[in-house]
């Protein structure tokens, strides 16, 4: 049983779905609440009390919608290492690839899931949809889970960095040797 006060709490921090469905935009009472409690923050976390329920997949899709639609957020932040959702992160904005292959990529059940794909195969569409390349949203991940990941992607940047001139064959050189004598941990 709950005490007074965490029940006076609840009431005042929470709010009920009228649906789960992500199809279904909020409703006026629902994007008031969400207003209230997003405010002008510059970031929004939305976290979950459990991995793998389909309801709180679909709620949060809805809120994501609305956030994307309606707040102008352009950049959604995946629990999965930055370097793997980098084919994710292409199949949202220019369409090339494919979702299932990209969700799985980054080896997390529960983020490859029918609920998740739905989510992305919508926000690929948005993002056609959208004329102004700055409008559109972008997936990146934040999580470093493996040493391994972090090494590839900054293998692939030095690249990028040496052919547009930003650093040296010898500094590549240098931070490629050093990279190479981290542990492995796969």
């Amino acid at each position: 049983m709950l005490s007074k006060e965490c029940h006076e709490w609840l009431s005042r921090c929470s709010a009920a779905f009228e649906t789960t469905d992500p199809r279904v935009a909020l409703a006026k009472s629902e994007r008031s609440f969400l207003d209230r409690l997003i405010e002008s923050a510059e970031m929004v976390a939305l976290g979950e009390m459990t991995h793998g329920s389909k309801k709180v997949f679909h709620s949060k899709n809805r809120m994501l919608r609305y956030l994307i639609q309606e707040c102008g957020v352009t950049v959604i932040c995946l629990e999965a290492n930055f370097a793997i959702t980098r084919p994710l992160n292409a199949y949202v904005l220019t369409g090339e690839g494919d979702a299932v292959a990209a969700l799985i990529q980054t080896g997390f059940w529960s983020i490859a899931n029918e609920e998740t794909t739905a989510f992305v195969k919508w926000l690929a569409g948005y993002n056609r949809s959208e004329r102004d390349p700055s409008t559109r949203v972008k997936i990146v991940g934040c999580d470093i889970q493996s040493l391994d990941d972090g090494k590839t992607e900054i293998n692939y940047l030095l690249r990028v960095f040496l052919d547009q001139r930003i650093v040296t064959k010898q500094d590549c050189s240098d931070i490629g040797s050093r990279l190479a004598k981290l542990p492995e941990d796969r």
